[in-house]
């Protein structure tokens, strides 16, 4: 299998104002319920930050079109457990332990949380610090805003469960563009894109889920849509804004 990942040169986004009243930032924060203080806890902290302040409009305006699809199984005392595709061997030992679940009485749970209910502050201001720190490096200084804010910024990739690895994927993946020297987004693209064959590959995992970007990051293994979100979302950690097509 071959994932192409693409360098997006181009997209709109209108300017958000620190004007809450009317349009979609006022929007995703009524629909946002309990959540709201949260949300407006984000604007609140970047509210001497001008450039930081839009990026977190972007988010939280965006929010509402986006979930986490989360799989699990419940037991029949009402427990939910997601089997560690880490601990077997290979999908027919780990499908035979979903068939004795099933067995058992556990039932295929699927829900979806919706990121204006559910995301909190702190994850959001560290999402938003971290992605401008990548955009500092030089393959992506002179990335325009917009386009950070499309494809660099974002804290998900599909429907995938949110991750908090980010800063951990900083923290592994920059210093191999540094040495490469790279200065552009396309060279820090192709760069990396040659060492994430060796981080993970194309093999079912037997597990009846979405993968998340922990179980494909920590397993090296995933389908076509595990192997996607996770190339995606280490490529926007590092500052190249890209797509999945």
């Amino acid at each position: 299998m071959r994932i192409i990942t693409y360098i997006i040169l181009s997209c709109f986004m209108a300017a958000c104002s620190q004007n809450r009243s009317g349009g979609e930032l006022e929007q995703a924060l009524k629909l946002s319920g309990e959540n709201r203080n949260a949300l407006e806890a984000v604007l609140d902290h970047y509210k001497h930050d001008s450039l930081k302040y839009r990026a977190a409009c972007f988010l939280i305006k965006n929010m509402p079109y986006h979930y986490s699809q989360e799989d699990y199984y419940l037991s029949p005392e009402g427990e939910k457990y997601r089997p560690d595709i880490c601990k077997f061997k290979n999908k027919e030992e780990l499908g035979m332990h979903c068939d004795s679940l099933t067995r058992c009485g556990y039932l295929e749970k699927h829900d979806m949380i919706y990121d204006v209910l559910s995301v909190d502050s702190s994850f959001l201001i560290k999402n938003i610090d971290l992605a401008f720190m990548a955009w500092e490096k030089p393959w992506a200084r002179d990335v325009p805003f917009d386009v950070f804010c499309t494809y660099i910024l974002p804290y998900r990739v599909q429907t995938e469960q949110i991750s908090s690895l980010r800063e951990e994927m900083m923290k592994r993946f920059l210093p191999l563009l540094d040495s490469a020297g790279v200065k552009t987004p396309l060279e820090a693209c192709v760069a990396l894109n040659e060492h994430l064959k060796s981080v993970v590959r194309y093999q079912d995992t037997g597990l009846p889920f979405y993968p998340t970007i922990e179980e494909t990051y920590r397993s090296g293994i995933s389908r076509c849509d595990g192997i996607c979100n996770l190339g995606t979302y280490i490529m926007r950690a590092v500052g190249i804004p890209v797509a999945v097509d």
